[in-house]
C-alpha cells in the first residue's frame, strides 16, 4: 500500500514539460522589378534567393552593377553572390548595416544571406556622368567619370577602419588602406577610363583634388 502512495507522490512532484515553441515558418525572399532598370530583394533572416537571369527588360545588366545592401539586426550579416558555380562575398559586417559594392555581372546570379534581422538588396547598373571628387560615409560606389591628369590628392576619413580603390578599364589602384582617422595628400595616377571609386570605410570620409 505504502509503494502505491509512494508512487503517487512522485508522480504529482515530476515537473510538467512546457509545451515545445511552434517553429517559425520561413518568410520568402520577396523580389521586385525597379523602373527602369535593376531589381530589388527584401527577406528577413538567413535565406538564399531564385536565380535571377540577365534579360533584355534590365532587370539584370550584365557587366558592373552597383548593388545597396541593407540590414537590421544585431548578429553577422554575409551576402554572397553565386555565379557559374563560384561565391563571392559580397558583404560582411555585424549589426546594422548600410552600404554599396560592385558587382561584376557574368550570367545568372543567387545571393545568399546570413541574417538576423530584416535586410534588402537592391542591384542596378553602374550610372555614369559622375565627377572624379567623392565625399560621403560609409560603403560607397561612386558614378563612372572621366579620370583627371595625375595630381594630388586630398584624403580625410574619421573612423577606424578605411580602404579605397580606383577602378578603371585600364585597371585597379588601391589608394589607400589606412586604420583609424587621418588626413593626408597623395598623388593619384589614374589608369585609362572610365573610372570609378569603391570606398570601404566605416566613418565620414572625402577624395578630393588638392589645391
Amino acid at each position: 500500500m505504502w509503494r502505491a502512495v509512494l508512487l503517487l507522490v512522485l508522480v504529482g512532484c515530476a515537473p510538467v514539460r512546457a509545451p515545445e515553441p511552434p517553429t517559425p515558418t520561413p518568410v520568402p525572399p520577396a523580389f521586385q522589378r525597379l523602373p527602369g532598370t535593376g531589381f530589388s530583394i527584401t527577406g528577413h533572416g538567413s535565406a538564399e534567393t531564385d536565380e535571377i537571369t540577365p534579360d533584355y527588360s534590365g532587370t539584370l545588366s550584365i557587366g558592373i552593377d552597383v548593388v545597396t545592401l541593407s540590414h537590421s539586426g544585431q548578429s553577422t550579416f554575409i551576402v554572397t553572390a553565386l555565379q557559374d558555380g563560384e561565391s563571392e562575398i559580397v558583404t560582411q559586417a555585424i549589426g546594422n548595416y548600410h552600404g554599396q559594392r560592385p558587382l561584376v555581372v557574368t550570367g545568372a546570379v543567387t545571393f545568399t544571406i546570413t541574417a538576423d534581422g530584416d535586410w534588402s538588396l537592391k542591384v542596378q547598373p553602374m550610372s555614369s556622368g559622375g565627377m572624379p571628387a567623392f565625399k560621403g560615409s560609409g560603403d560607397l560606389v561612386s558614378a563612372y567619370f572621366t579620370p583627371p591628369s595625375p595630381r594630388n590628392w586630398s584624403i580625410a576619413h574619421d573612423g577606424a577602419t578605411f580602404s579605397v580603390y580606383a577602378h578603371c578599364v585600364g585597371g585597379s589602384t588601391l589608394v589607400a588602406d589606412r586604420a583609424g582617422p587621418f588626413q593626408d595628400t597623395n598623388s593619384i595616377t589614374f589608369d585609362r577610363g572610365p573610372c570609378f571609386w569603391e570606398v570601404r570605410a566605416d566613418g565620414v570620409w572625402s577624395l578630393e583634388p588638392a589645391t
